[in-house]
């Protein structure tokens, strides 16, 4: 049996062992700062030897506090940049509210300007419209007036040419004819003027009007410039001139007269 001198350690391995120890320290010491506990193997011990794994252990928890540090600088950057990044969000939104707001009231300002301006307008175009319409409705009056007198004018002529009756001192059928023929064609050169203020119907029936009156005048016109020089030819001119006067005086013109007064009357409104 080996004495128990043999069993005391050498100084070599109690100087191993003190520095050791004095890693171990320093680890915990170490460890409880970082808020972490670090445990080595019996196997680390043997291989690495006490002097390494204690200068390990020193240099891993100072790698742990400054990795801590810098993730809590990045934690705070982070949470920096977010507040910033969120103030700023904040912040515009508020000018771009305040700018929508006063947009709105801008646009809604302009429109009030232009709606009372587009309404004095129409009202402008609608006085002048009717100042138009009520100066057009007077010349179109006037026109219509002016050309029922021409009318009558030339129906009168045609009647006292065609008249079978007679009074003393009057024109001779040659004077009456050209009188008639004179007023029906200031009658007509009037009407064709002023068609525009007339429609088509209404100019239609103005035309078939003067066509009444102006064919039985032309038809017994031949027998005054052409008198007949037999019986059969005195018997024909008095059959054209009885048709004639009752044409213009008695049927077709006087009809055609009052249709073309009705319309005239709704024309001017006083019908």
């Amino acid at each position: 049996m080996r004495s128990n001198k043999s069993l005391k350690p050498t100084p070599k391995v109690q100087a191993g062992r003190v520095a050791w120890l004095a890693g171990e320290v320093g680890a915990s010491a170490a460890d409880r700062r970082g808020g972490l506990t670090l445990c080595y193997s019996s196997l680390e011990w043997k291989t690495r030897g006490p002097v390494r794994l204690a200068r390990r252990t020193k240099n891993g928890a100072e790698g742990l506090i400054m990795l801590e540090q810098i993730v809590t600088i990045l934690g705070s950057a982070t949470i920096l940049v977010a507040a910033v990044a969120w103030i700023t969000r904040s912040v515009i939104n508020h000018f771009l509210s305040r700018d929508v707001e006063a947009y709105k009231a801008r646009v809604k300002a302009d429109l009030d300007v232009s709606l009372v301006q587009f309404r004095s307008e129409l009202e402008i175009r609608a006085q002048e419209h009717n100042i138009v319409f009520s100066k057009m409705h007077e010349r179109r009056a006037q026109v219509i007036t002016d050309l029922y007198e021409r009318l009558v004018e030339a129906i009168w002529a045609a009647s006292s040419f065609v008249s079978i009756f007679g009074f003393q001192g009057e024109p001779s059928k040659e004077e009456q004819y050209k009188a008639a023929m004179e007023k029906m064609g200031v009658f007509y050169r009037f009407f064709d003027k002023a068609r525009i203020y007339l429609k088509q119907d209404l100019c239609k029936r103005i035309d078939d009007l003067f066509e009444k009156l102006r064919t039985p005048v032309i038809e017994y016109s031949t027998y005054i410039q052409f008198p007949p020089q037999f019986s059969e030819g005195e018997r024909e001119k008095m059959d054209t001139w009885v048709k004639a006067w009752k044409k213009v005086s008695q049927d077709d013109v006087p009809a055609a007269r009052n249709a073309l007064e009705i319309e005239l009357r709704k024309i001017l409104g006083a019908e």
